[in-house]
Order: structure tokens, then sequence, then C-alpha cells
């Protein structure tokens, strides 16, 4: 037999390993840092509040300058800067327990427990009244009532310290750039025979984050104003208040 006609049996063809597809991993939530904000003002994690206690009771200790402020709103001032400098240290030293709002209400509380001779406390508690959100003023208007109202030899502007109210006039004030801004409260506190107040919000918005700058009350709207031209320089000159927009 000849080998043209000898038929040859086919290899069969070797089959090759079977490569599964990979799964593809499924994508994990992204979970986003939270905001300053709700780090501020959230409820604080068990057992972060360790600092809330000594900040109240050096708080208390350091009110006896304030018994010598000259009327309402410079008691008003150094409440807030009295508070204000032992939250800005916390918050450079601790990491957690701000529940601002709920810190706020134990400084209260502890201001209405304190030694009733003494009468830095009292005198914080009315600076209170004139900062805080309307529903802790009120509450630190309930401890002064506590302590029994009015003492003798208090001054007769001590307890309209927290009567202070925005009028409803507000005007904006921008720098050349308009990356500055101002803007301007008006505000009645009774008593007062010059007219009204002006608070004045200083902003700065040449960042990603928009943040304030300053902060403070002046006797009127032109004194506010050349303060903050003074303030931000030769890109303010020859700004001039400006009605807020309603929207």
């Amino acid at each position: 037999m000849s080998s043209v006609s000898r038929r040859r049996t086919p290899q069969k063809k070797r089959a090759g390993k079977t490569v599964r597809p990979v799964r593809p991993t499924p994508p994990q939530p992204v979970i986003p840092p939270p905001s300053p904000a709700r780090v501020l003002f959230d409820e604080p994690r068990e057992g972060t509040r360790g600092w809330w206690r000594p900040s109240i009771t050096q708080i208390l200790a350091d009110t006896g300058p304030l018994i010598d402020a000259a009327g309402p709103r410079e008691l008003e001032q150094a409440s807030a800067e009295l508070v204000g400098a032992t939250l800005h240290r916390a918050i450079g030293e601790h990491t957690a327990g701000f529940a601002l709002l709920d810190w706020l209400a134990a400084l209260i509380d502890a201001a209405g427990k304190a030694d009733r001779g003494s009468a830095g406390p009292r005198y914080l508690l009315h600076g209170i009244t004139a900062l805080a959100p309307h529903r802790l003023a009120r509450a630190a208007a309930t401890q002064l009532g506590r302590l029994g109202g009015p003492r003798t030899g208090d001054p007769e502007w001590l307890a309209a310290t927290g009567s202070v109210t925005p009028t409803g006039e507000v005007h904006l004030l921008a720098d050349g750039y308009h990356t500055r801004f101002a803007v301007l409260v008006c505000c009645h506190r009774p008593g007062r025979d010059s007219g009204n107040e002006v608070f004045l919000l200083d902003v700065d918005a040449c960042t990603p984050i928009i943040r304030p700058f300053d902060a403070g009350p002046y006797d009127s709207q032109d004194d506010a104003a050349q303060a903050w031209r003074d303030t931000v320089g030769p890109s303010a000159t020859g700004a001039e208040p400006d009605d807020a927009d309603p929207a």
C-alpha cells in the first residue's frame, strides 16, 4: 500500500486551559470627610468632652474684667472675646467634642450655678444674651432670672445688653477685585441716643473656602466702612456701601 493511499489518523488538538474571566471588584463607596460645620456642631462621640469642664471652669474664673465694661456693646465684645479665645484654643488642642451649641448650653448652666456673690458670671450671662442664638439667649435670660434679677450697684444699661435687634437694613461693600466683601448690618439697641449701631462682617472670598476675616460693631455705617477700607488697603479705596440684594 502506497503511502499516498494510507489514511492518517488525524491528531486531536490539545485543549487549551480555560481562562475564567476576572470579575471586576465592585467600586467602594467614597465617604467624604466631615465638613467643618459638622465637626463643630454635631453631637460629639462618647468620651470626647473631656475638655469641656476645664474650659468652662477657666472662663468663669476669668469673668472678673467683664464688670469693667463701659456699656452693653463693650460687654458684648468682651464676652465674645473671652468665649472665643477659649474655643480657639480648644480647636487647636483637641480633635473632637465640638458640639459648640451644647458646649455653650453647658457654660450657661454653669454660670447660673456659680457663686452668687461673684458678679462676673452674671455679666457673662448678660453678654451671652446678646451673642447666642435665640434658644440659648433665652436660656441665659432664664438663668439670670433664677439669680434674682438686677443687683444693687448694677449699671442701668446691664439688663438691656441682650436687647439689640437688626433693623433689616443691610449694605454691602466690595473691593476692586470682588474677592473681599463687607456686610454692614444696622442694629438698634434700646437706650442708645446717637442712632443705630452697625455690625460689620468682613468676608474673604479669594480662596476656595470663603471665610470670615473679621467682625465687630461700630457707631455708624461711615465708621464701619472706613475701618474696612483701611483694613483691606488700596483695592478698597473708593468703595461705597450699596443696598444688599434681597434675593
